[in-house]
């Protein structure tokens, strides 16, 4: 229950019909499991690609109803992660980085994206609040893009909260810093998501996500 707020338990996200997220997220995984690709666009302008390659889908129920498993509701997320040095792109963050010094994006914030770490960060003043918090990590590995995680939970609504606004449909959040639990193979002390709204992401051939709306 990381970074939750009471107002979280009397609506939104925790009151979603959960067996249905879990059919999505499991389909989603199924075609995200031996795929080689992935790629988002938006239509602010935003592009990415990377390789997945070898990499297993997570996927996040947001139910634990078998012994040994682990939820974090209200997130419901099929999350994969990037092969290390193959990411590239420009990507508009328009949706929420729950982090205290920043929650909801009200100005967008470019970051652009080679060999798999953000090398640019541009916009206002939210952009300089990320850049500061970025670097006062002291740790290159801060910057490397890993999680890409598709949000899946339709009654979730962002409002500056990790476990809501990462399960929140019509985005994808990329998770910065350290990726070893997703698979990858970069170790810090840190994981920021970066979420976006209305992604168009397509696995292999697959269209997964057209502007936000689920398509398998």
């Amino acid at each position: 229950m990381a970074d939750y707020d009471l107002s979280m338990m009397y609506a939104g996200g925790l009151y979603a019909d959960f067996a249905a997220a879990r059919a999505t997220c499991k389909r989603i995984a199924d075609v995200e499991d031996g795929a080689k690709t992935l790629n988002i666009t938006c239509e602010n302008g935003s592009h990415f690609t990377c390789s997945i390659a070898g990499r297993k889908p997570l996927p996040q129920y947001g139910r634990s109803v078998e012994k040994g498993v682990a939820s974090s509701p209200p997130d419901v997320e099929c999350a994969t992660c990037a092969v290390e040095g193959t990411g590239y792109g420009v990507v508009y963050i328009d949706g929420s980085i729950p982090h205290p010094k920043l929650g909801l994006i009200h100005d967008e914030i470019k970051i652009t994206i080679e060999a798999s770490k953000i090398t640019k960060i541009e916009g206002g003043k939210q952009a300089e609040i990320f850049a500061e918090v970025m670097e006062s990590f002291g740790d290159e590995n801060v910057y490397c893009v890993g999680e890409i995680g598709i949000g899946l939970n339709p009654m979730c609504e962002l409002n500056g909260r990790m476990l809501e606004d990462e399960g929140c449909g019509g985005t994808v959040h990329f998770g910065c810093g350290d990726n070893v639990g997703f698979g990858g193979t970069v170790s810090c002390p840190i994981h920021i998501d970066l979420i976006f709204k209305n992604p168009t992401l397509t696995v292999d051939d697959t269209v997964v996500l057209e502007a936000g709306i689920v398509k398998v």
